[in-house]
């Protein structure tokens, strides 16, 4: 796959985030904020943290800069979300909602992942992100396997389903 050195350097950026939550004990999950090419804002799953579902690192860092991102869809600015891990339903929601023109994750999920659903209305259609399966895949991949398998109890046959996966990457 050919990515362009922006899309890798973000995405970067990105994993050295998800190193610093898993330095803390935390998943290692992160997103990257990116209107017009400048970092705006960086954030990491704190879901055990914060004791709730909604803690995504997407979730937070669409939620927390929801002005800017409306400020720039309204001014015709690119707005992009670079992730770890490919977004779940909540978070590839709110980012549609949002108006991000662009969504590169870097590692697939196959429990969770929900980039590859259709528009379901023509108001969708007109509102749907490009999608990219970006690069750092593998870095991505391990790192949140490492954190997996020091966590079983809480993650049980899923550490099978990315074993599976891992086959295909």
């Amino acid at each position: 796959m050919d990515f362009k050195d922006r899309d890798y350097d973000f995405m970067l950026k990105a994993i050295r985030q998800a190193e610093i939550a898993y330095s803390l004990g935390q998943l290692p999950i992160a997103a990257i904020l990116v209107i017009n090419n400048e970092l705006i804002e960086k954030n990491n799953n704190s879901q055990a943290e914060n004791k709730n579902y909604f803690s995504h690192a997407e979730n937070i860092l669409i939620q927390k800069k929801a002005k800017e991102i409306k400020s720039a869809h309204k001014s015709g600015k690119n707005i992009e979300l670079f992730t770890t891990l490919e977004p779940c339903l909540q978070c590839f929601g709110s980012a549609v909602h949002n108006r991000l023109t662009r969504i590169i994750y870097a590692c697939p999920d196959p429990i969770a992942g929900a980039t590859n659903i259709s528009p379901p209305t023509k108001w969708y259609k007109k509102r749907w992100p490009e999608i990219v399966q970006g690069p750092l895949t593998k870095e991505s991949y391990e790192l949140f396997m490492k954190y997996m398998e020091e966590h079983p109890e809480d993650w049980g046959s899923t550490i099978d389903d990315y074993k599976e996966m891992e086959k295909r990457l």
